[in-house]
């Protein structure tokens, strides 16, 4: 029967209560202590890491590609504004010119 009131869960641990209660412990000859100590010295985790170390380099590459295109587009979003202010700039002086000249 489940009771559905208890919404807390209290968890002991310490040095030897894994051990006692027949889990594995950190440093067991199964332990992950071990285990991590064996796959970090193997052949397949270097060759994992340099795969990871190449996949982060092209991150990288991609990551700067990436930032030197907004700039670049930044750029050019700056120069159109400044080209439609001279418009602008220029239809206003024509406007003026052409209301002077019809008095």
């Amino acid at each position: 029967m489940e009771n559905k009131s208890n919404k807390k869960i209290v968890v002991f641990t310490g040095a030897g209560i894994s051990a006692e209660s027949g889990i594995r412990t950190f440093r067991d000859a199964d332990g992950f202590f071990t285990s991590a100590e064996r796959l970090f010295a193997s052949d397949s985790y270097h060759d994992a890491s340099a795969a990871y170390l190449e996949a982060e380099a092209l991150f990288a590459i991609s990551r700067e590609e990436t930032r030197i295109r907004r700039a670049r587009a930044d750029e050019a979003i700056r120069q159109a504004e400044e080209a439609i202010d001279l418009a602008n700039e220029a239809a206003i002086e024509a406007d003026r010119i052409i209301e002077g000249g019809s008095r």
